[in-house]
């Protein structure tokens, strides 16, 4: 049939011709001619080019669960999300599933979702790979991560505004930090049991080898987090055992969509999980995450303000978050 197949890689044009990750096929075939042939003295060729890019396997530092909504991970003010070596992800089938607006920077290896994103208004998106549409939903890597049964309250409706060390145990009805508090965990599992885990400004909360998990033994009223302004959390995960790489986290019973936010002038060095599969993630304008890894797991994540968020997981003792390579037709 005189069909013509090439097949080059990398490409001999286009946008990717130093890229071996991409394959471009061309096929030519000779058509006949007809009513073209008193014009044409030659046999007019048809050609057909396509180039497929293959995009290769890696790990997110942020992976939103919902699997519905628009802005299930959403950049905007002037947030900056600095994660060259990880990926964000979403599971939402939503065209807007990722959106990075305002004035926001997001530098990350790439994005991964089943729906879709955007990038408006004067943000700068920059990615190491090229984002992934239509992708499959990953799979939540604490989807089996038990709570811990009730068997009493240790300390009930705890606040402090000076300097203590804490034993972990089960804490009811709210944990309150006050300005000029400064409290050391030692290690082990810390239960909130309701309320309001809250760490406000001037407080200072340092843990190595901790998990603090947010829970309720009524089935309501679930506890939430709140750090606030001039707050300083150092929370490290433990490295061993059930909540090993774990670092915070609610309760998959509490109710869609509760907040927790992370507000402005706070600064957080948490290495290890912050799992919240039924919470909305919130990071307000001033607060910093500097650790060597904080992986961030929500129901939805939101970056607002000047929040900056400086991030790399591929060495870290959490779960991994494994984005499967793919294929995508360019």
């Amino acid at each position: 049939s005189g069909i013509t197949l090439t097949v080059n890689n990398p490409p001999t044009s286009g946008g990717y011709t130093s890229n071996n990750n991409a394959v471009e096929v061309i096929v030519s075939q000779p058509q006949s001619k007809m009513f073209s042939s008193v014009l044409m003295s030659q046999t007019p060729i048809v050609t057909v080019r396509s180039v497929a890019l293959r995009n290769t396997a890696g790990t997110a530092c942020v992976l939103a669960l919902n699997s519905l909504s628009a802005n299930t991970v959403l950049e905007s003010g002037t947030a900056v999300l600095n994660m060259p070596s990880c990926m964000v992800a979403a599971n939402s089938s939503n065209n807007g599933a990722i959106s990075v607006g305002g004035h926001s920077t997001m530098n990350v290896q790439g994005l991964y979702t089943p729906g879709g994103y955007s990038v408006s208004g004067s943000a700068i998106f920059t990615s190491a790979t090229t984002p992934v549409t239509d992708g499959n939903t990953l799979v939540d890597p604490y989807a089996s991560l038990p709570i811990p049964s009730f068997s009493g309250c240790n300390y009930t409706n705890y606040s402090s505004n000076a300097s203590v060390t804490l034993n972990p145990g089960t804490y009811c009805s709210g944990f309150s930090l006050n300005a000029g508090a400064n409290v050391t965990l030692n290690p082990g599992v810390y239960i909130m049991d309701r309320g309001t885990f809250s760490i406000n400004g001037l407080a200072t909360l340092t843990g190595t080898g901790v998990t603090i998990i947010l829970t309720s033994s009524t089935g309501s009223d679930y506890a939430e987090a709140s750090v606030n302004g001039g707050a300083i959390v150092n929370i490290s995960a433990p490295t061993s055992g059930t909540y090993s790489g774990v670092a915070f986290y609610q309760n998959r019973n509490a109710s869609v969509n509760n907040d927790n936010s992370f507000n402005g002038g706070s600064t957080m060095n948490i290495n290890g999980a912050m799992y919240f599969p039924k919470g909305h993630l919130v990071f307000n304008g001033g607060n910093a995450i500097t650790s060597p890894c904080t992986q961030i797991i929500a129901y939805t994540v939101t970056f607002n303000g000047n929040s900056n968020i400086s991030d790399s997981c591929p060495s870290s003792n959490v779960t991994p978050i494994t984005i499967p390579g793919s294929v995508t037709l360019e």
